[in-house]
Order: C-alpha cells, then sequence, then structure tokens
C-alpha cells in the first residue's frame, strides 16, 4: 500500500484496520502515532518538517519509527535500565503540532529515554525455552 502525502489511504473492506502512522517518541517518555499522510512530501530544497513540539517538558526526539498494523508492540528502555513494553494500538494518533502522552514515567528525574523496538506479530507461537540452573 502506498501513502502519498495529505491524502488519507483509501480502504475497500470498512472491516479491516489499517494504519500507516509515524511512531515518536521523545526523551522524557512522552510519544504518540502522527498518520503518515499528514506529512508533506519534501524536495531538495526543502528545510524538514515538525513532527513533534519540542521543548524542556518533552526533550529531543529519541525515536521515530513508522508502524503498521503487523507492529504489535512497543518496547521502550531507559538508559537505568528501566523497561516497558506497551500495544501500539494504544498508544493515540494525535497531529504533528503536539507534543504527545506520557508513555513512560522514570524513577529518577534525571533519566531519559535510551532505546525502544517494535514487535511484530508472531504467526507461530514461542518455543519455551528451559532455564539452565
Amino acid at each position: 500500500m502506498e501513502v502519498f502525502a495529505g491524502k488519507p489511504p483509501k480502504i475497500s473492506d470498512k472491516r479491516r484496520k489499517v494504519f500507516r502512522d509515524i511512531l515518536t517518541i521523545s526523551q522524557r517518555g512522552l510519544g504518540k502515532r502522527t498518520p503518515a499522510h499528514l506529512f508533506p512530501i519534501q524536495r531538495r530544497s526543502g528545510k524538514g518538517v515538525k513532527a513533534a513540539v519540542v521543548n524542556e517538558r518533552t526533550g529531543n526526539l529519541a525515536a521515530a519509527i513508522m508502524v503498521n498494523e503487523k507492529m504489535e508492540q512497543v518496547v521502550i528502555t531507559s538508559k537505568s535500565g528501566q523497561v516497558i513494553k506497551l500495544p501500539v494500538k494504544n498508544i493515540p494518533q494525535l497531529g504533528r503540532a503536539t507534543q504527545g502522552v506520557i508513555l513512560m514515567r522514570f524513577a529518577a528525574k534525571s533519566d531519559s529515554v535510551a532505546a525502544t523496538a517494535v514487535l511484530e506479530k508472531d504467526s507461530q507461537p514461542e518455543e519455551e525455552i528451559p532455564a539452565v540452573v
């Protein structure tokens, strides 16, 4: 499915929930999903596109990931080792000129997001690996 700037994708079957969004996560743990069609196409002399509000409360952007309906969960890790896993569909869709919602709260005020990963749906169940004692 191709996405063009400024045009929402047409879905022939209304029962299918198809989305193609850009997931943005800031250093302070705020995040949002923004529909990809809200981002205009840039050419050679373009100076970029504002994806989120960046200020002292949000911090700089830590991650910007393209997500679709196959991606089920996002894992966010802090610099101190705190890890959180949450469903992508529960992150609200907001516009480009917004800060987002709190996805992760930190134990220390000086902590920030270190890494993010998106997990896709598995068609096969995971095998149980025996623990070595």
